[in-house]
């Protein structure tokens, strides 16, 4: 997908997109990004909006280089898994999806490499953030080393098929259940727009109004 990514120093580097309905999933969830990252031999959580034990969701990478989303129900229980293989200084896609009383599964470059049974309760509200690069339930832990760019957080499932044939191109913003869209093309700035339509806008934390914006 052309256009810029934003770097993250794996330090104290995130993006803050403020609470709000829009970004509280209930029975589904979808969440994307492509990641570049330095050194996948430590524990990094790339997109999320959860608190744990009361719900919500991230998808990180752990420190053996797996994909490792965690996503917890309205009762406090957490599901996740630990699967795939992610190298360093290498773009990849990564996805997790949801279906309560069905699966969640988890696509490395459009590959499913984990599956597990999702709860049969609906995803639990996290009243915090959603934070890009760093851990949503705290903005000091399990920082991400290295490129992010098109995280794309949708209220339905998407199918295997449906990441696949998306991953790699740039969304119009009008996709059925597509609710957060950072492209992070802006080039220079201290915000990122949501390119879904929805206001969702982020605000850079940490991060130079132009040197973190990498071509």
């Amino acid at each position: 997908v052309p256009g810029t990514a934003l770097e993250f120093d794996g330090v104290n580097d995130y993006v803050d997109v403020p609470n709000a309905i829009g970004l509280i999933p209930t029975t589904e969830l979808t969440v994307e990004v492509w990641a570049h990252l330095d050194d996948v031999g430590r524990d990094q959580k790339l997109v999320g909006k959860a608190t744990p034990g009361i719900g919500g969701f991230v998808l990180g990478v752990d420190s053996d280089g797996r994909l490792y989303p965690e996503i917890w129900d309205s009762f406090g229980t957490v599901k996740s898994f630990q699967q795939g293989t992610i190298a360093s200084n290498t773009w990849t896609h990564l996805a997790v999806t949801w279906t309560s009383g069905g699966k969640m599964i988890g696509y490395v470059n459009g590959v499913q490499v984990g599956s597990i049974d999702a709860s049969i309760l609906p995803i639990g509200v996290a009243p915090g953030p959603l934070l890009i690069g760093i851990a949503p339930w705290n903005a000091t832990s399990f920082p991400a080393d290295g490129l992010l760019d098109e995280v794309r957080f949708w209220t339905v499932a998407r199918t295997a098929q449906q990441i696949r044939e998306s991953m790699h191109v740039t969304l119009t913003g009008f996709e059925t259940g597509l609710a957060g869209y950072w492209q992070f093309n802006e080039g220079s700035d201290t915000t990122t727009a949501d390119s879904s339509g929805n206001g969702h806008t982020g605000t850079l934390h940490g991060m130079h109004p132009i040197d973190n914006w990498v071509d």
